[in-house]
Formats: structure tokens, sequence, C-alpha cells
């Protein structure tokens, strides 16, 4: 078992992932397993909408804990020199 070496949190420091493609429902146990407090999933790039065809959710930012929160409806440019 992996033991935290530091909880930088505690000092005002919070990590983040700003590009993760995962389904929403898999994003509280990523945030809580790589200890990452903000997460925006990107949801809709170029021609894929994971919301096409659907009613997009009501509650657009979620809460895992006090401390870690994602954003459900994040978009994303994928062109030649990368994703923007």
């Amino acid at each position: 078992m992996l033991k935290h070496i530091a909880a930088l949190h505690s000092r005002g420091w919070y990590s983040g992932d700003l590009h993760v493609h995962r389904a929403t429902d898999q994003t509280p146990l990523l945030t809580r397993a790589e200890d990452i407090h903000i997460a925006p999933m990107t949801t809709w790039w170029n021609n894929r909408n994971v919301w096409d065809g659907v009613d997009p959710p009501q509650t657009l930012l979620r809460n895992v804990d006090a401390t870690r929160f994602f954003h459900v409806m994040v978009s994303e440019d994928k062109g030649e020199g990368g994703p923007l």
C-alpha cells in the first residue's frame, strides 16, 4: 500500500487533471485514487458528443467530497496542433 508523504491540500495546494476523457461515473473513484481535486470532464469534442440525443444533466458541477469536484460538460477542439 502506498503511503501519502505530504497532504498538499492542507497547505493550500490542489491538484488537477485538465484533460480527462472518462465516463462521469468513474470520476469520483479516479479523483480519490489519483489524489485529484479538480477534474473537468471532456464530454464533447469535434464530432463526438456523449450528450447527443439525451438531455444534459441538470447538475454540471459535482462534488466528490469537501475538496474534490468535477464538471461534466467541457468541450475540446482537437486540431492539427493538438487539443485546445
